[in-house]
């Protein structure tokens, strides 16, 4: 299971924008933390026993929480770039965990071990940026296709049709449906889902409106609609998720954008 806290970091660079989300460290205080779906695989590394897994893509909120002084630094994967690097379709992590070293190469880069014994965040970032940028450490190629079709989601806020998003990149819905199967780790209609929520929530944050004009804003045929999604994602409505004070980070740069 995710947990998450931006540490200072500088942005991600023009080189591993292809692969990266986000960098991301947490140091528990002992208290419940709520982690939302945000579509993406998380490379995790427990800084106190050494050990690193990778989490799959979640299809809906947990709230976990862990002794109080346990640290934990991650690296978030751009949605579909962590295929490249395991060894089994990203479908297999859904909602699952594996151990690191079993999926990937990093076993013999000992990759769990020199971030655990980094000096500091940003020589773990170093550390995690070589491994990334070094061919050998990639198990597949890319594709271009799903890369697109994640950017025309994000563009249209979650509420694009796939079978338009399928037509637009020339394939069929089918293929579509494979891509995000093999390399994002769940269908592109969730996928979908999850995007929508992220833009909800960082819109509910700066605009003061009523649940009926969230959903308006959001895209949510009505607020029925609205609030059944929030729950089935993140297990609270929007104004309960805004009030709640131990929300795992979700990453939404460039959400507002149109």
């Amino acid at each position: 299971m995710k947990l998450a806290g931006l540490f200072s970091a500088p942005p991600v660079t023009r080189a591993l924008a292809r692969w990266v989300d986000a960098f991301w460290a947490f140091e528990s205080a002992g208290a419940p933390h709520r982690v939302l779906p945000d579509g993406c695989i998380d490379f995790i590394f427990d800084l106190e026993t050494g050990g690193a897994r990778v989490q799959g893509p979640m299809t809906r909120a947990e709230v976990v929480a862990l002794p109080a002084g346990r640290r934990i630094f991650g690296m978030r994967f751009a949605p579909g770039a962590a295929s490249s690097f395991v060894d089994t379709e990203a479908y297999a992590l859904e909602d699952q965990t594996a151990d690191l070293e079993t999926v990937t190469t990093a076993g013999s880069w000992r990759l769990a071990q020199r971030v655990s014994e980094a000096r500091d965040h940003d020589a773990r970032r170093r550390v995690l940026t070589e491994f990334l940028l070094d061919p050998r450490s990639r198990r597949r190629a890319a594709d271009a296709r799903l890369a697109q079709a994640v950017a025309s989601i994000r563009l249209g806020r979650g509420a694009s049709p796939v079978a338009a998003i399928a037509r637009d990149l020339g394939v069929s819905e089918r293929t579509l449906e494979r891509l995000f199967r093999d390399h994002v780790g769940m269908r592109p209609k969730l996928y979908a889902r999850i995007v929508r929520m992220e833009w909800t929530r960082a819109a509910a944050g700066i605009h003061r409106a009523s649940q009926a004009d969230l959903a308006l804003l959001g895209g949510y045929a009505d607020e029925p609609h609205l609030l059944r999604e929030f729950r089935a994602l993140t297990g609270l409505t929007p104004g309960a998720l805004l009030a709640e004070d131990r929300v795992g980070f979700v990453q939404v740069s460039g959400a507002l954008s149109p």
